[in-house]
């Protein structure tokens, strides 16, 4: 249940060192390099392109390249682990941890150049916005697996391929654009992801029971439209578009650990579809979207409850399938 041009998201647990690689085109490792094992480890991202390759992130000190036609397996490395990636003309742009941020080609999958946020907090999040070559991204930083810091801010990358293979490549920060999220006593809560609701108007989940709501145009976020939470959760997972949004249906549809629901974007408030407890924290693809009829979907979603046992252990995980007629407008 891979998505084109997406990236599917587990969480990474535990509390790996820093890779540093400064040259991805000596970090190829032959297919007889990879050993098996890795196919049971613990996935950060799973990139499908349209050139039918896979781009799968390990919890490694290197990622996968995979041709789904040959099975064909090599091995990339960057400077960190990978958190999210972005498809820009004939580039990916990887959205790593520690802020880096690695631009390579898709024809041949080399880097062509590399930045690093000046925060050198983790991404985890990121999105488009209606500027020209502005992109909004969220910072959730780990530190011994805990949650210390994060924030939204702007950047600016812009890219142009030349005649003559030349390739320019310009990276910006936008001055002023940093902000956090100081919310119930807290200060710089973490990002774990967000939406956009409609023009400036981004829906943002932290790890409070509420979705705040993020002006573009101000850069600010505005405390006083906060959307209540139905199930009261503060640990959010899912939040992207309903797949046949319109006017006709202005959704978002959210993940929480213990339901699935919706936001209207006209009126910006929440409602819940089903129960269905996921007890973990930033699975960005924990819920997959498919369309039936005019305005029905099946959501394939996962169901994780640490204290449901099977054999006295604690890892009851499983599929749940839920069919939904969302409301027209």
């Amino acid at each position: 249940m891979l998505m084109e041009d997406q990236t599917k998201i587990i969480p990474n647990e535990q509390n790996d060192k820093p890779i540093h690689c400064d040259n991805l085109g000596r970090s190829v490792k032959s297919n007889s390099q990879i050993q098996m094992a890795d196919l049971n480890v613990i996935q950060t991202l799973i990139f499908k392109n349209q050139d039918g390759n896979l781009i799968i992130g390990l919890r490694k000190e290197y990622s996968i390249l995979q041709n789904l036609e040959t099975n064909m397996r090599i091995a990339l490395e960057f400077k960190e682990k990978l958190s999210s990636i972005f498809k820009v003309d004939d580039f990916l742009v990887l959205f790593c941890l520690q802020g880096y941020i690695e631009v390579i080609q898709i024809k041949d999958f080399k880097k062509v150049r590399s930045f690093r946020h000046s925060s050198e907090l983790d991404f985890s999040d990121v999105a488009e916005t209606n500027l020209p070559n502005e992109f909004l991204v969220g910072f959730a930083h780990k530190q011994k697996n805990q949650y210390i810091k994060g924030m939204i801010a702007s950047i600016i990358l812009a890219i142009s391929e030349l005649q003559e293979n030349k390739i320019i490549i310009s990276y910006e920060e936008v001055l002023k654009s940093q902000t956090s999220i100081n919310f119930q006593g807290y200060q710089n809560l973490p990002v774990i992801c967000f939406a956009r609701a409609n023009n400036d108007l981004f829906v943002v989940c932290s790890i409070v029971d509420s979705f705040m709501l993020y002006d573009l145009a101000s850069r600010k976020i505005l405390y006083d439209r906060c959307i209540p939470n139905p199930s009261q959760s503060n640990n959010f997972n899912y939040l992207q578009p309903i797949n046949i949004q319109s006017k006709q249906y202005p959704y978002l549809i959210y993940k929480d650990s213990r339901s699935i629901g919706y936001i209207d974007c006209t009126n910006l408030e929440a409602q819940m579809i089903e129960q269905c407890i996921f007890k973990t924290l930033g699975n960005h693809y924990s819920l997959y979207q498919e369309t039936i009829g005019h305005g029905l979907m099946k959501l394939h979603t996962l169901y994780y409850n640490p204290e449901e046992k099977v054999n006295h252990q604690s890892f009851l995980r499983k599929l749940m399938e839920i069919e939904y007629q969302f409301p027209s407008k």
